[in-house]
């Protein structure tokens, strides 16, 4: 028997069969050339560029053997069932332009993610189930300086500071905190180095922290999207870098403070951008095709909310409809809306709701000339409504309801559809407010229903009483510009400062925490008095206190009184 032997095959195959070996192959791939095997097929080693699994519901996990496709520049895993980490190997995929994994149950973004600086779209949307601590968002993203998209919204990169459950409609609240020692989650940094970026979402993570300042060096940033965390601390003033930004959302974070002057720059906020155009941000009653949200700081702490273990707690709803239990310290109660605001002549929505903002609103919003919703609720707004929102012509929806605002209802407003989308009673548009007669007779019954019974007319106040512009945020918050106050109780607490050397130089509304009655029949006057918390040190009683005859509840509690 003669043995052929082909030696143009030997020379030919040995060396592939040499390099498969080195490389790890376990397969040969349909262009005979080493091969590995990736979710039950067969890829070439050397010579695969683009790989598209979406939408199999593949199981499992993402083999390290990944990292053996070097030449690969598109991968799309995305809307499988695939678990555990994403492979370190990952990191060798240095060709890679694209990759989209979202919509999987992975657990851990690795570091050498960052190894990819040739990546233009990045994905992990849905993809990364928590919740994680340390560098959840690991600091050598910021190498990926050619990204334009960062999808990592809706994971659980973090750990909520609080949990808070309950039916919206029963009313039932249950709260309870998870161990946050290791909640460290946040967004790092070097996120400002990605320069090239047009499009970013971190929302839905329980991110914690600050907003980076170097958010302010993604001048190419189109879209940002950073609603649903637990971010704290104020919006960074450099947000106003971001002038090509077209949409802004940072509803349901615990942000705190004023609304940046240099907002005002933000002129591209509101422009229609269908590239980066995302629906997932939702919009009012559902509508989210037709919604463009951009500019939502609804349901942050912007102006005066803090958490304070030792004040005595009320509840709201969010727009998810999970009931959220806040305390208010009305020490910080600074958070105002800058007059830039009025820089935005493209944007058509403005959604500020429950938050603490102060202070007036801004006649300069007056030349927004697109705005069609315009949503304030639940501030403390102060002062008269400015005449110059009637200059709203594309107004379709104003909402007003529970703020501090006074005096008369401007007949300007007659010129605007104030109620055209969502209103069939007064509490959306000017209840809970201090409103006084007369009110313009273009508005219906249902809409001005009870406006007068608290009319603050400042600067006119009744006999006996002075009105005080821009008070402490007493009450909560719920003491406004122009309240009246009962001249006679004002004296008396004038009488604690004349008597006691520590309380030098304060104003009687200024010392200890004090509640004053808001209702008709004893507007205006001292109900309750306590200095149990008061750092200065009081030493005597005035005899004068006898005279506070409407007051209910007095607390002296570790003060060091000595006279009484």
């Amino acid at each position: 028997m003669t043995l052929t032997v082909n030696y143009w095959l030997i020379k030919r195959v040995t060396p592939l069969l040499l390099i498969g070996l080195a490389l790890g192959q376990d397969c040969t791939a349909s262009d005979d050339t080493p091969g590995i095997t990736l979710m039950g097929e067969c890829y070439s080693i050397e010579n695969t560029t683009a790989i598209d699994r979406s939408w199999e519901n593949l199981p499992g996990t993402i083999s390290p053997g990944i990292g053996l496709l070097t030449n690969l520049t598109y991968l799309n895993l995305c809307c499988n069932q695939l678990t555990e980490d994403i492979p370190s190997e990952i990191g060798n995929l240095i060709n890679l332009t694209y990759m989209d994994l979202h919509w999987n149950q992975l657990t851990v973004i690795p570091p050498e993610i960052g190894n990819l600086i040739n990546l233009t779209h990045l994905d992990l949307k849905m993809a990364v189930t928590g919740p994680h601590t340390g560098d959840a968002i690991p600091p050598e993203m910021g190498n990926l300086t050619n990204l334009t998209y960062l999808d990592l919204s809706d994971n659980e990169l973090g750990c909520h500071d609080y949990d808070w459950l309950g039916d919206w409609q029963t009313d039932n609240c249950n709260q309870h905190c998870d161990d946050t020692d290791e909640c460290t989650a946040a967004i790092p940094p070097e996120i400002g180095n990605l320069t090239n970026l047009e499009a970013l979402f971190l929302s839905d993570n329980h991110l914690s922290g600050e907003i980076p300042s170097s958010i302010g060096n993604l001048v190419n940033l189109r879209s940002l999207g950073l609603k649903e965390n637990d971010l704290s601390g104020s919006i960074p003033q450099e947000i106003g870098n971001l002038t090509q930004l077209h949409v802004l959302d940072l509803k349901l974070n615990q942000l705190t403070g004023d609304i940046p002057s240099t907002i005002g720059n933000m002129t591209n906020l509101g422009v229609w951008d269908a590239e980066w155009y995302n629906p997932s941000m939702g919009g009012p009653g559902g509508q989210e095709a037709d919604y463009w949200p951009a500019f939502d700081l609804s349901y942050n702490q912007l102006g005066c909310y803090e958490y304070d273990s030792e004040c005595e707690p009320s509840s709201y709803y969010n727009s998810s409809n999970c009931c959220i239990t806040h305390c208010i310290d009305t020490d910080a109660c600074t958070g105002e809306i800058p007059p830039q605001i009025g820089n935005l002549t493209d944007l058509e929505y403005v959604i500020l709701p429950f938050n603490q903002l102060t202070g007036p609103i801004p006649p300069e919003m007056g030349d927004m000339t697109s705005l069609h919703y315009l949503d304030l609720r639940y501030n403390q707004l102060n002062g008269e409504i400015p005449e110059e929102l009637g200059d709203l012509s594309n107004m379709g929806m104003m909402w007003l309801y529970s703020n501090n605002l006074r005096g008369e209802i401007p007949d300007e407003l007659c010129n605007i559809d104030v109620c055209g989308l969502d209103c069939n009673n007064s509490d959306n548009v000017f209840g809970g407010n201090y409103f006084c007669p007369p009110v313009p007779d273009c508005f219906p019954d249902y809409m001005i229903e009870g406006i007068g019974e608290y009319c603050n007319s400042y600067p006119d106040c009744p006999g006996g009483y002075t009105p005080i512009a821009d008070p402490p945020p007493i009450n909560g918050g719920r003491i406004y510009d122009g309240w009246c106050f009962y001249q006679s109780d004002l004296d008396n607490l004038q009488d604690f400062i004349d008597v006691n050397a520590s309380l030098s130089g304060e104003q009687p509304i200024e010392i200890g925490e004090q509640n004053w009655m808001d209702w008709p029949d004893s507007y205006g006057r001292l109900s309750r008095l306590d200095f149990s918390n008061e750092t200065n040190e009081i030493t005597t009683i005035p005899e004068s206190i006898g005279n506070l005859d409407e007051l209910e509840v007095v607390n002296f509690s570790n003060t060091q009184i000595t006279t009484i």
